[in-house]
């Protein structure tokens, strides 16, 4: 709705790991903004820091992972505005909010469901903790999401466990058990990874149909272009714990600006196209290992040598279109344009 305060506005968040070689800055000022309805995707390699951002926004980092800096602000169901970043993962205010308000869905959804609990249990007890429902009323809400999310037979199925279904249903069970609440926010991070291509469409087709039946904020985390390309409205390109590229999806595919974002889009796998598909030469640097100015600069194909090898890029915003962290489009493009 125009005018609205978004669902989630994360303000320059870092994320940081103590380990005995130094500190691993695994999210290093990272800012976004995802309102209701709407489908953010953060994209990147493995180790661009995508997973590390989706769990300090639900608070389950793991020891010795800490927020260091920055803000996540959540506007909740009733229109107040906490920052779960200065509230106790543990805390019994982050305890309504997650799984009630905020919802996540794994890659993997063994790992989030339980093998010696029926799924109908599982699914109930959500329903029972958040919403205060009866056993049988928990039960009958567990069908209702199961069936909502084309789980079929949901009714009779309640008894079934885990390692009884396929992929593809555990992963539907496990997207009914976190709209058991109708949360606000639906964090899914890689969801669709471990499926085959058919069950994969049909997931991303139910995750898209849901978040607009519930008007709800869907952040997805994926490594693929080709899956953003299906269902993002809007787009935060990660590498190296930082922003490279955001922006409305249509436009960033259309033309987008920084290097990293162009060398995952030749990344794109396109049928009639013979030959073999183009990578991303070289591999994301380690965090403690980060080379010094841009980020990309050891493996960016329009790297200016004595600029981006000694100075990080700042963001630079377009009116209405996105930011952008490359020299390309910040001072070092403005004064080429000025002395010709």
């Amino acid at each position: 709705m125009p005018g609205m305060a978004p669902i989630l506005q994360v303000e320059n968040l870092k994320t940081h790991f103590a380990s005995r070689e130094g500190v691993v800055k695994a999210v290093d000022g990272v800012s976004f903004a995802i309102g209701a309805g709407e489908t953010l995707c953060v994209v990147g390699e493995s180790g661009s820091g995508k997973s590390i951002t989706a769990r300090s926004i639900m608070g389950i980092l793991q020891k010795p992972g800490r927020i260091a800096a920055g803000q996540i602000l959540f506007r909740k169901k009733d229109g107040a505005v906490v920052d779960l970043a200065a509230l106790a993962p543990k805390g019994p205010e982050f305890r309504a909010i997650r799984g009630s308000e905020i919802a996540m869905v794994f890659q993997e959804p063994m790992s989030a469901l339980s093998p010696v609990h029926t799924i109908g249990s599982q699914i109930a007890e959500s329903a029972e903790i958040h919403m205060g429902l009866s056993r049988r009323a928990a039960m009958d809400r567990a069908a209702e999401v199961l069936d909502r999310v084309g789980f079929p037979n949901a009714r009779q199925r309640l008894d079934a466990y885990a390692f009884q279904l396929s992929g593809g249903m555990r992963q539907r069970v496990a997207i009914a058990m976190a709209l058991t609440c109708e949360p606000s926010l639906l964090i899914a991070d890689e969801p669709t990874t471990a499926l085959d291509v058919t069950t994969q469409a049909v997931i991303l087709d139910l995750l898209a149909d849901l978040s607009d039946t519930l008007d709800m904020a869907l952040l997805f985390i994926t490594h693929d272009l080709g899956v953003v390309a299906q269902i993002a409205d809007s787009v935060v390109v990660m590498y190296l714990g930082e922003v490279a590229e955001r922006g409305p999806a249509d436009t960033l595919f259309a033309a987008p600006r920084h290097p990293y974002t162009r060398g995952l889009m030749r990344c794109i796998p396109e049928v009639g196209r013979a030959g073999t598909m183009e990578t991303i030469p070289g591999i994301v640097p380690h965090p403690l290992n980060r080379p010094a100015g841009c980020p990309f600069n050891t493996r960016c194909p329009e790297a200016i040598a004595g600029l981006c090898d000694v100075a990080e890029p700042p963001l630079t915003s377009f009116a209405g279109d996105g930011a952008v962290a490359c020299h390309l489009y910040g001072e070092y493009a403005r004064g080429r344009a000025v002395h010709g």
